[in-house]
Parts: C-alpha cells; structure tokens; sequence
C-alpha cells in the first residue's frame, strides 16, 4: 500500500523577546493600583452614605476625583491588553503608542 502524503514539519514560531523587563514590572504596579483602586471605590461609596450632609461642591470634587480614577484604571487596562494580548506576537507593537 503506497500513499502519496508529504510529512510536513512544523515551522518554529518568531523568536520573541522576553517581556519581563519591558512590561513585568509595570503590570505587577498596574495590578496593585487596581487594588487601590477598588479601595477608593469603596471609600466614595462609604463617603456618600456616612456624609449626606456635606456640601454640594465638596461631593461634586469627590465625584470628580473618583471618575479620573476610574478614567485611569481603564485606559491603563487598555493599554496593557492592547500589548500583550492584541499584539502578543507582535513586538514591534511596542515601537509605538497605544493611540
């Protein structure tokens, strides 16, 4: 019995450089400030229920606050997917800027 089927070998993926040094470092910061984050979170919320008597201006400077917060955390989440989940095989994603 003959058959014509060519083996074929798998072709090694492109060698990637180590992301330890260029991403390790500030993904550990980024998940700590998430930490941190959830703190605030809760501190807003305490604030809002234990303060109903502060003034006008003085929650609105909370509520500020809390939304660049909360800005932050999510364009630094965007960034870091955009890095090294979108472009995980791609370093020369890392030439240039998320936007």
């Amino acid at each position: 019995m003959s058959t014509n089927a060519t083996s074929t070998v798998p072709v090694a993926l492109p060698s990637v450089s180590s992301l330890d040094k260029t991403f390790g470092g500030v993904l550990i910061a980024t998940f700590i400030g998430l930490i941190l984050y959830g703190l605030t979170v809760h501190q807003t919320l305490t604030y809002y229920r234990v303060y109903t008597e502060d003034s006008f201006l003085l929650k609105l400077t909370v509520l500020c606050l809390a939304l660049l917060d909360a800005g932050n955390a999510v364009v630094t989440m965007h960034a870091y997917y955009h890095y090294l989940v979108t472009n995980y095989f791609n370093p020369s994603a890392l030439l240039g800027g998320v936007w």
